[in-house]
């Protein structure tokens, strides 16, 4: 059966405008509710002075007009003001059963119920107020639709009755739900352009070259999927790598951090020297004479008792001493030779080691 419609140019061109219908429906659902709605708000305001509410529900449990209370029959003649066959039904006996006039000042889609198109009323349930159908007939019974589409009426009905269409029909006929959607309060919604958009492709394009490229797109996603199921075990294998390098980073990090804050607690890791910036600022530490006029000076005061050099490792203690016991044979140079010479009577008269 599906292959004998895919090999029929005409059969799958009433399949074409079938599913356009459908389209043409979910884009004016939205526009058909809202002008209902609005409806709805005129007939509260006409109907204000109402203040009783139908506690029988009339027009379901009573069939005859006469028995109905005022607020069903007041809200039954304010709606029948707005459809346009009104002296047709006023004149024929109206089946009010399939709605509930108790529920009209309170639910615009319970007055939406009476501009059904007539076969509503005769058939076994009552349709789905989103079939294209009844969404039709609202448009063409309610005074709030000046548009006139009585030419999507009759496509609606030449597919119901015929299962064959022409290429020259299906483009004629998608074109005409296309201007349906195009008018300037229609195409506001974003339901009408999505379907314009798809009608659009549908009056282009054979069905059957839709459904091949569609096969296509879909054998395309199985491939990548499959190929993605294969890499699957690479791929958790290196998630799994990613893990343990993030797990062992943080790890050093927390251990450099706690010996961080360790170092803060106990000091710190930097050098307290009362010649840092000096250091800093003169890299060549042999012959430095600040140091020697540092040491001079304090052997020359009286209240020196001894002379004590601390510096870490590397600073140039002994550098600073084999200096000046090297410049003892070198009497030119006055201010090693005078220090040679304090350091050795310091050490004879107070008897007080250098170190």
């Amino acid at each position: 059966m599906a292959d004998a419609v895919l090999e029929n140019s005409e059969k799958q061109n009433w399949t074409t405008v079938l599913y356009s219908l459908t389209l043409f429906g979910n884009g004016i659902e939205k526009y058909v509710n809202d002008k209902i709605d609005a409806l709805h708000g005129t007939l509260n305001n006409q109907l204000h002075f109402i203040t009783k509410h139908c506690v029988r529900s009339c027009s379901i449990y009573k069939p005859e007009l006469s028995n109905w209370c005022n607020t069903c029959l007041q809200w039954k003649t304010a709606i029948l003001n707005h459809h346009k066959n009104r002296n047709v039904i006023t004149k024929q006996k109206f089946n009010w059963t399939c709605m509930d006039s108790a529920k009209w000042p309170l639910d615009p889609r319970e007055v939406q119920k009476c501009f059904y198109p007539d076969w509503c009323f005769t058939a076994r349930k009552i349709p789905n107020l989103t079939d294209v159908s009844v969404l039709i007939g609202c448009m063409i019974n309610c005074t709030e639709f000046t548009k006139n589409i009585d030419h999507i009426r009759h496509i609606r009905n030449e597919v119901s009755h015929n299962f064959t269409v022409s290429d020259e029909e299906r483009k004629r006929y998608c074109q005409t739900l296309l201007n349906v959607l195009k008018t300037p309060d229609v195409i506001l919604y974003p339901e009408a352009q999505d379907a314009v958009k798809s009608i659009t492709v549908l009056q282009q394009t054979c069905l059957k070259d839709i459904i091949e490229e569609r096969l296509i797109k879909e054998q395309t996603l199985l491939e990548l999927k499959a190929r993605l199921f294969e890499q699957k075990p690479l791929i958790e294998l290196t998630k799994q790598y990613v893990k343990e390098i993030v797990s062992i980073t943080i790890l050093v990090m927390a251990i450099c951090l706690a010996v961080w804050f360790a170092t803060e607690e106990y000091g710190g890791l930097e050098f307290h020297l009362q010649f840092d910036s000096y250091i800093q600022e003169h890299t060549n530490f042999t012959g430095r004479l600040w140091l020697f006029k540092g040491i001079q000076k304090r052997i020359n005061d009286p209240n020196t008792k001894g002379l004590l050099i601390i510096a870490d490792t590397g600073y140039g203690k002994t550098a600073a001493m084999v200096e000046i016991i090297t410049k003892r044979q070198n009497i030119q140079d006055m201010t090693y030779c005078t220090i040679y010479v304090e350091l050795i009577q310091l050490h004879s008269e107070k008897q007080v080691s250098l170190y």
